[in-house]
């Protein structure tokens, strides 16, 4: 019993225990960061668009992309957000365009990302007209520690239970 409670308190357990706390405090905060950044984003988007309803915003070419004149603010907006570490890319489906906006954050010698996905608008798949701008769902950006272990935990308690349940069951049937 010893050796265990000498490794609970060794500084291998101690550093793990602190980077795991350090690596979800950075999680949580870089998720508010990444969806504020995100509302602000979509907010912006759909203010720029609106001007362009009815009008054509998507050039086919070998790839689907932004017209000329849409794409001058958007790229202004992409160098802005990349001067503050943060990516926006675009998607262009059949008929519609969503966005990604993320960012990274280092810990352990190791790279994360925190990403948000969202959808800008539609347009008319064969003529590349705006024919309708998101409505803006705005994401948390009060998540806290305390919160994401709290429910980390309840999952693990509800899989077990769950698992327990399955287990029970298959000896009925």
């Amino acid at each position: 019993m010893q050796a265990r409670e000498d490794y609970f308190f060794s500084p291998a357990f101690i550093c793990s225990f602190a980077s795991d706390f350090m690596l979800l405090d950075l999680q949580v905060a870089t998720r508010n960061k990444v969806n504020a950044k995100a509302n602000y984003v979509s907010t912006y988007l759909r203010e720029l668009l609106s001007n362009y309803f009815g009008k054509k915003i998507v050039k086919f070419t070998q790839y689907k992309t932004w017209t000329k004149a849409v794409n001058e603010e958007i790229h202004k907006l992409q160098l802005s957000l990349q001067s503050q570490k943060y990516r926006l890319v675009f998607h262009f489906g059949h008929g519609h365009v969503s966005a990604e906006i993320d960012t990274y954050f280092t810990c352990d010698n190791a790279t994360r990302y925190i990403k948000q996905s969202f959808y800008v608008a539609r347009y008319n798949n064969d003529n590349g007209l705006l024919t309708e701008v998101s409505s803006i769902d705005s994401f948390r950006t009060d998540y806290t520690v305390q919160e994401i272990k709290g429910k980390s935990e309840k999952l693990s308690e509800l899989d077990k239970i769950t698992r327990e349940l399955k287990s029970e069951l298959s000896r009925f049937f």
